[in-house]
């Protein structure tokens, strides 16, 4: 999801709420939301060997788990599981949010909460 339709997402489930701040402050509430995203959920697409990238933390085997990129375009995907889209967008909202905070807080946690069962689940488990 590039990070015009992103922003778009997270205007509309701020309808009634408060209007979406601008890009100044946009994009650092939304690295701040990829990063606690990153440090909770081990995000496929953010898994890695290479240490030549910033590293959030790390898992077994060898394996890393790196700080997302900020997006620069508004063209510029979001560097995030599809997934966890949602779960940014979200947990940006809950940042900003006059109203509803704790039900933004909530649907983000459980989009993570989902995720990491998805990815956990074994054969046995299906």
């Amino acid at each position: 999801m590039t990070l015009t339709k992103l922003k778009a997402h997270t205007n509309a489930i701020l309808t009634g709420d408060v209007k979406l701040p601008d890009n100044a402050v946009y994009i650092p509430l939304l690295m701040q939301a990829l990063e606690e995203i990153a440090s909770r959920v081990d995000c496929l697409s953010l898994l890695t060997q290479n240490q030549d990238f910033r590293i959030l933390r790390s898992l077994e085997d060898g394996y890393f788990i790196r700080m997302p990129k900020e997006p620069e375009l508004e063209s510029d995907d979001i560097d995030i599981d599809r997934e966890l889209v949602y779960a940014a967008s979200n947990l940006v909202a809950s940042y900003i949010s006059m109203v509803r905070p704790q039900y933004f807080d909530a649907i983000a946690e459980g989009i993570m909460l989902d995720y990491n069962l998805k990815i956990t689940r074994t054969e046995t488990d299906c």
